[in-house]
């Protein structure tokens, strides 16, 4: 858990609802504690004035013939209450009669008062309260009755009422105090513990409030460091669920920003491959060029002398179409590689593979089986027909080495809406999934492409093959061809199993 004393949301608001109940707690305290207090005074002050009044009408006859005997009895049955310290009977003139004592130092503070405070006392409060005791007064008061005739025929006999003394009583406050102490540590206790209680169960509730900006909190961590911040779970519908709900919305298009980035990055790699892989072959095909023309000088001196029923004319006229075609398609690389325009022409993509049955069965050999499958439609796309037999050319040539003169290498072609679902690999550029797609799939039963070498496979000069064997430049050329052709290159490997290129090429709309 965070530390207390830092100045986090769940700190301030445990302290805030903290202050706020301890001040409510405080006033509620207070409230109750005057209440009780001012309960127990008054069955105090009840009991003293009970007490008082039955001294003063049993102290009639003793108090009328001040006789100190007879008021001893009468004194000493109240004097026997615990609270009870000191007892005086006064005679009307307010001069002692009688006093008795627990406290044996107590002094009545009665005897302080002027005539005038003390007939103002027995008219109002009729008690005195001092630091130690209560002390309470009340007068005697004898009634004389008048036995005339008329009582003598069942009336009422008359009378009036005489002033004869005063009684006073002091009740101790020493319960009353220590009453008073309990009741103030009990209500402090009380308070300190539904304080400590309630401070306890709103810093759970709270603690477990701000577990979504916990979560928070780290994941823009995790964000501000590149991290990947994961979805943050979100409990009941509330502020901090649509905040939750919010700041995964924002990391999600924070990751798909991120990956358009990286595709960015990706198409600008292989678009340096591309341009890459034209300077170089603007060096080259002007050397290649050159050496074809010298080898159909050669072919056509040879010919010369010979019958037309000759194997080797043959062979020579099929050399000669050859040499006619590569002059053709290094034409079209110049033009390719120079970012000239290629000439573009409506191809039938199921003639274009016809028409490489004979040089795909020279480059496989006779181990490898060679299978067709064509659409039965006709597949008519725009692209230029040398640059599109190079591409079939050049993964049929990978296909052979990679079998090493057996297995089975198939051809087939389909017709296709938007991007194959089934394919499990993402292709060299995005296609546009409301178009119709020719497919020409290149399948072979070799050992298969490992992961490391197909997320390099497109780069310039990166071959496995041995030196001298193989330039590197076979699929690069392939990639910018069939980017060139707005179309799309699949590649779906397993180790042991052979690979399979899928080209997807827009069709002609008809």
């Amino acid at each position: 858990m965070l530390s207390f004393r830092q100045k986090s949301f769940r700190n301030r608001i445990v302290l805030a609802v903290a202050l706020l109940t301890l001040v409510l707690q405080s006033l509620l305290s207070i409230i109750l504690y005057r209440v009780h207090v001012h309960g127990i005074r008054e069955k105090l002050i009840r009991e003293g004035e009970s007490l008082t009044a039955i001294l003063s009408q049993s102290a009639v006859s003793g108090t009328y013939s001040e006789s100190p005997e007879q008021l001893a009895g009468v004194v000493r049955g109240i004097l026997h209450h615990r609270t009870i310290t000191s007892i005086h009977i006064y005679n009307g003139q307010w001069f002692p009669i009688y006093e008795e004592r627990k406290v044996p130092h107590f002094n009545s503070s009665l005897h302080q008062l002027s005539p005038r405070e003390r007939e103002r006392m027995m008219q109002t409060e009729r008690f005195l309260e001092t630091k130690n005791a209560f002390e309470f007064i009340r007068p005697v008061i004898l009634e004389i009755l008048d036995y005339n005739e008329a009582a003598l025929y069942g009336s009422s006999p008359a009378g009036k009422s005489k002033l004869i003394g005063y009684v006073s009583l002091a009740m101790d406050k020493s319960d009353y105090q220590r009453e008073i102490h309990s009741l103030l540590l009990t209500v402090f206790g009380v308070t300190l513990l539904l304080l400590i209680s309630g401070a306890s169960i709103i810093y759970v509730l709270v603690d477990r409030a701000s577990v979504p900006l916990r979560h928070l909190t780290k994941a823009a961590e995790k964000i501000g460091r590149g991290e990947e911040a994961g979805e943050i779970p979100s409990g009941p519908y509330d502020e901090f669920s649509r905040l939750a709900e919010a700041f995964n919305n924002m990391s999600s298009g924070l990751q798909e920003q991120k990956k358009e980035n990286i595709q960015l990055m990706e198409k600008l790699i292989a678009l340096g491959r591309i341009e890459a892989t034209g300077t170089l072959a603007r060096g080259i095909v002007h050397d290649f060029n050159n050496i074809l023309t010298t080898l159909r000088g050669y072919v056509h001196i040879m010919r010369k002398g010979l019958t037309p029923d000759s194997i080797s004319l043959s062979c020579l006229n099929n050399m000669d179409v050859a040499i006619d075609r590569m002059s053709k398609l290094i034409r079209d690389l110049i033009a390719f590689s120079s970012n000239r325009n290629v000439s573009f022409e409506n191809v039938e993509v199921n003639s274009l593979v016809d028409c490489l049955e004979k040089p795909i069965r020279s480059s496989l050999g006779g181990g490898i089986v060679y299978q067709r499958d064509l659409c039965a439609r006709f597949l008519f796309v725009h692209g230029n027909p040398s640059l599109l037999e190079q591409v079939i050319m050049n993964i049929v040539h990978n296909a052979a080495d990679a079998m090493a003169g057996e297995g089975t290498l198939s051809i087939m072609t389909k017709e296709h809406f938007g991007a194959d679902e089934k394919e499990e690999e993402k292709g060299s550029f995005p296609l546009d999934e409301t178009r119709r797609f020719a497919v020409i799939r290149i399948t072979d039963t070799g050992p298969g492409i490992p992961d490391d070498v197909r997320k390099r496979m497109y780069e310039p000069y990166y071959t496995t093959k041995e030196n001298g064997r193989n330039s590197g430049l076979g699929l690069s050329i392939v990639y910018g061809i069939v980017r060139d052709h707005k179309g799309s290159i699949f590649c779906h490997s397993e180790t042991g199993k052979g690979t399979a290129f899928s080209i997807y090429l827009p069709l002609v709309e008809q």
